[in-house]
């Protein structure tokens, strides 16, 4: 994202991921300050929902007034989709996502394939620069994957392989922005 608001600055507006923002902030974290468990799961999916849709529509809107033509979310609504058996239809049933509505909030979904993927010793090397991450190289491998369930029927998913480094990554990112 700090590559992107450099590129673009003057473009586009930029919203941070909800669920870091919360876990750098105070919220109880995995491996922190409790176990990972499903009920910890739904108390912060009851946080992230809400604020995330809440957080774009302010980004939408504050874009909008500054007639920019673009936000880039660091994250979308069906992303929690990735840490619930389940997935997706557990957002439709459980927190009445709307899903087909959910993609039509976003005109293209990029997704970056974590590096645990390729490298999982770099992963794990560089999982440090994220506070807020507390996923083991195998577990984001998993959460990828998920996440490609999750977002893969959006019309216009467009997926990034991590393959060749970070200059790579972000020069096949700059190229679909084009």
């Amino acid at each position: 994202m700090a590559h992107l608001q450099q590129a673009y600055a003057h473009k586009a507006r930029f919203m941070t991921e909800v669920a870091s923002m919360l876990l750098t902030s105070g919220y109880p974290q995995p491996g922190r300050d409790i176990d990972f468990s499903e009920s910890w799961l739904d108390y912060i999916n009851r946080v992230i929902l809400p604020t995330q849709l809440n957080m774009e529509n302010g980004h939408l809107h504050a874009a909008q007034a500054k007639l920019m033509p673009a936000v880039f979310f660091d994250r979308g609504l069906l992303d929690p989709a990735a840490y619930m058996p389940g997935g997706k239809e557990v957002l439709r049933d459980q927190y009445g996502m709307d899903i087909d509505a959910a993609y039509d909030r976003y005109s293209m979904v990029i997704h970056l394939q974590s590096l645990a993927c390729i490298d999982p010793d770099l992963y794990t090397q560089l999982q440090g620069t994220n506070p807020a991450r507390y996923d083991s190289a195998e577990s984001a491998r998993e959460r990828d994957e998920a996440l490609v369930a999750a977002w893969k029927d959006h019309p216009n998913w467009v997926f990034v392989s991590a393959e060749g480094g970070m200059e790579a990554v972000l020069q096949r990112v700059i190229n679909v922005l084009s």
